[in-house]
Protein backbone atom coordinates (compact mmCIF):
# COMPACT_ATOMS: atom_id res chain seq x y z
CA UNK A 1 0.00 0.00 0.00
CA UNK A 2 3.17 2.10 0.72
CA UNK A 3 4.19 1.60 -2.51
CA UNK A 4 1.19 2.60 -4.24
CA UNK A 5 1.42 6.02 -2.29
CA UNK A 6 4.63 6.71 -3.10
CA UNK A 7 3.93 5.99 -7.12
CA UNK A 8 1.30 8.56 -7.06
CA UNK A 9 3.38 11.05 -5.51
CA UNK A 10 6.15 10.46 -8.37
CA UNK A 11 3.63 10.54 -11.14
CA UNK A 12 2.19 13.77 -9.62
CA UNK A 13 5.62 15.24 -9.11
CA UNK A 14 6.28 14.59 -12.81
CA UNK A 15 3.31 15.77 -13.86
CA UNK A 16 3.57 18.83 -12.11
CA UNK A 17 7.65 19.35 -13.29
CA UNK A 18 5.87 18.94 -17.02
CA UNK A 19 3.47 21.68 -16.37
CA UNK A 20 5.87 23.90 -14.94
CA UNK A 21 8.55 23.29 -17.87
CA UNK A 22 5.98 23.58 -20.50
CA UNK A 23 4.89 26.90 -19.28
CA UNK A 24 8.39 28.72 -18.33
CA UNK A 25 9.49 28.27 -21.67
CA UNK A 26 9.14 32.14 -22.35
CA UNK A 27 7.13 31.99 -25.81
CA UNK A 28 4.86 34.17 -26.05
CA UNK A 29 1.62 34.67 -28.54
CA UNK A 30 2.82 37.12 -31.13
CA UNK A 31 1.71 38.09 -35.14
CA UNK A 32 5.38 36.94 -35.53
CA UNK A 33 5.57 33.64 -34.41
CA UNK A 34 5.55 31.38 -37.60
CA UNK A 35 8.16 33.51 -39.68
CA UNK A 36 11.15 30.90 -39.44
CA UNK A 37 9.04 27.89 -39.47
CA UNK A 38 6.94 28.81 -41.94
CA UNK A 39 7.23 31.92 -43.72
CA UNK A 40 4.35 31.81 -46.10
CA UNK A 41 1.63 30.88 -43.65
CA UNK A 42 -0.08 34.13 -43.28
CA UNK A 43 -0.45 33.90 -47.49
CA UNK A 44 -1.55 30.13 -47.28
CA UNK A 45 -4.30 30.84 -44.46
CA UNK A 46 -5.49 34.37 -46.14
CA UNK A 47 -5.99 32.38 -49.63
CA UNK A 48 -7.57 29.69 -48.56
CA UNK A 49 -10.37 31.78 -45.98
CA UNK A 50 -10.54 33.83 -49.09
CA UNK A 51 -11.81 31.24 -51.63
CA UNK A 52 -13.84 29.44 -48.67
CA UNK A 53 -15.93 32.73 -47.66
CA UNK A 54 -16.34 32.99 -51.51
CA UNK A 55 -17.17 29.85 -52.17
CA UNK A 56 -20.12 29.25 -49.50
CA UNK A 57 -19.63 32.34 -46.22
CA UNK A 58 -20.87 30.11 -43.56
CA UNK A 59 -17.77 28.13 -43.77
CA UNK A 60 -15.55 30.83 -42.37
CA UNK A 61 -15.28 29.61 -39.02
CA UNK A 62 -14.86 25.54 -39.57
CA UNK A 63 -12.25 26.62 -42.12
CA UNK A 64 -10.50 29.03 -39.75
CA UNK A 65 -10.68 26.26 -37.20
CA UNK A 66 -9.11 23.62 -39.14
CA UNK A 67 -6.00 26.01 -39.60
CA UNK A 68 -5.69 26.64 -35.62
CA UNK A 69 -6.53 23.52 -33.89
CA UNK A 70 -5.54 20.91 -36.63
CA UNK A 71 -2.94 22.25 -37.64
CA UNK A 72 -1.28 24.60 -35.30
CA UNK A 73 -2.30 22.93 -32.45
CA UNK A 74 -1.44 19.42 -33.44
CA UNK A 75 2.16 20.09 -34.34
CA UNK A 76 2.63 22.02 -31.15
CA UNK A 77 1.04 18.84 -29.18
CA UNK A 78 3.27 16.42 -31.09
CA UNK A 79 6.20 17.88 -30.69
CA UNK A 80 5.35 18.40 -26.71
CA UNK A 81 4.74 14.95 -26.58
CA UNK A 82 7.71 13.86 -27.99
CA UNK A 83 9.71 15.83 -25.87
CA UNK A 84 7.97 14.28 -22.53
CA UNK A 85 8.40 11.19 -24.17
CA UNK A 86 12.41 11.76 -24.26
CA UNK A 87 11.87 13.18 -20.69
CA UNK A 88 10.41 10.11 -19.43
CA UNK A 89 12.43 7.48 -20.59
Amino acid sequence: MASSGSASWVILARLLFITLAATANGDELSASYYEKTCPNVQHVVRSVMASSVAAQPRMAPAVLRLFFHDCFINVYKHLYYCYVYSYLH
